[in-house]
């Protein structure tokens, strides 16, 4: 059991009401089975047409350490599945969730964690101890529509050659160790991103624009954090909510912004 982490959970919001209250409730629950960590929150809404900023406002954030609401409304189109503004848009709000905290010294963790997604806090708490081996590990995904389909396929990668996830079996027993990975529940090593690494929406290598957490992971690898994997033991399970159903040639992920 890894003692005292302090983690630094981070989540980009726009239009969760109905996830904020699970979400939240799952939080707490890896708190309470770790109270000797130590939690700060950084969270950023925008552009919300129901109740999600003053669902967050309302709730009791006085376990944390520190918290941070930032939010804006700037009636900003929405976007959903590749869209290269899309993509623009998630790496910057990611960014500033991390780098609005000012302190990564203190961390031993950075959570990036997809609201409309669930897991079990046991097992968040796993991912977590065991990601102290690795510069990024996450769940594996599942789609909530086909519940055996593999999620995150834009986001993980098994090699530097691929561009997708290739659906061919992992291990669902232990650990795989991928090129990149996303999965809606990330564990990463503070220090990269203390030596400049970010969130971003152009592939250096490839030349093109990609997915904003495949290029953290290469922009990990940059700076020589090459560990990256995820846990074929547990899932996180993705809810596709109504703007992804509203939402024309939607594909691959429903975090909309």
């Amino acid at each position: 059991m890894a003692k005292d982490l302090k983690i630094l959970f981070c989540s980009l919001i726009r239009d969760k009401a109905e996830f904020i209250g699970d979400w939240y409730s799952r939080i707490r629950s890896i708190q309470s089975l770790r109270p000797s960590w130590t939690f700060n929150i950084s969270l950023y809404e925008n552009d919300s047409e129901d109740s999600s900023k003053e669902d967050l406002e309302n709730l009791d954030w006085s376990f944390a350490n520190w918290f941070n609401l930032s939010s804006e409304k700037n009636d900003k189109e929405y976007f959903i599945g590749l869209e290269r503004k899309r993509i623009e848009r998630l790496s910057a709000y990611r960014n500033l969730c991390i780098y609005q905290f000012g302190d990564l010294d203190s961390i031993d963790r950075i959570i990036m964690n997809d609201i409309d997604c669930s897991y079990d806090p046991k097992h968040a708490v796993e991912i977590i101890e065991k990601s102290l081996e690795w510069d990024i590990f996450s769940f594996a995904s599942r789609d909530s529509g086909t519940a055996d389909e593999f999620y995150d396929r834009w986001a993980t990668r098994r090699s530097p050659v691929d561009k997708w996830w290739d659906n061919k079996p992992y291990n669902t027993k232990g650990d795989n160790q991928t090129w990149t990975t996303g999965n809606g529940f990330v564990s990463y090593n503070p220090e990269a991103f203390k030596r400049g690494a970010t969130f971003g929406y152009v592939n250096k290598r490839l030349k093109n624009h990609d997915s904003e957490n495949a290029v953290v992971c290469e922009n990990f690898r940059a700076f020589g954090f090459n560990k990256i994997g995820f846990d074929g033991r547990y899932n996180t399970m993705h809810v596709r909510d109504k703007h992804w159903h509203n939402k024309k040639d939607a594909n691959t992920t429903n975090n909309i912004q």
